[in-house]
C-alpha cells in the first residue's frame, strides 16, 4: 500500500537517519558522503514503532563539496526517494520511513 494519507496510524519496522560517509579512503569513483540509513551503527538497525503519518518528503544520498576561501561548498544530489514523516508522540520529532516499511492500522 503506498497511498497513505496525512493522519493515518501505521506501524514501521524501522526508521532512517541521516548519516555522513567518510569517503576519504574510497577507491574513485567515490561513492556518496551524505546518506540516509536504516543502520545505527555496523548489525544494528534503528528501531521501529507505531505513530501517526505527517507528512511525506523527497529525499536524497548525494556528495557534499567542501568549498574553500571564497567558494561556497556545493551539495550533488545521487538518487532521490520518497519518505514519510511519522510521530510517535507529543513530545518527540518526527522520524523519516520508508513507505516499505509502513504498514497501515485498522481504524
Amino acid at each position: 500500500m503506498s497511498g497513505f494519507t496525512l493522519g493515518q496510524r501505521v506501524r514501521f519496522a524501522e526508521r532512517i537517519k541521516r548519516r555522513y560517509v567518510d569517503t576519504y579512503n574510497q577507491p574513485y569513483p567515490k561513492g556518496p558522503n551524505r546518506v540516509w540509513s536504516g543502520e545505527a551503527y555496523p548489525g544494528k538497525r534503528l528501531d521501529g514503532g507505531e505513530g501517526i503519518i505527517i507528512g511525506k518528503r523527497t529525499l536524497s544520498d548525494g556528495t557534499y563539496h567542501y568549498g574553500n576561501g571564497e567558494e561556497p561548498g556545493e551539495y550533488d544530489a545521487h538518487r532521490h526517494f520518497t519518505a514519510y514523516l511519522i510521530v510517535t508522540s507529543l513530545r518527540s520529532a518526527p522520524v523519516h520511513v520508508l513507505p516499505e516499511h509502513i504498514t497501515a492500522l485498522d481504524q
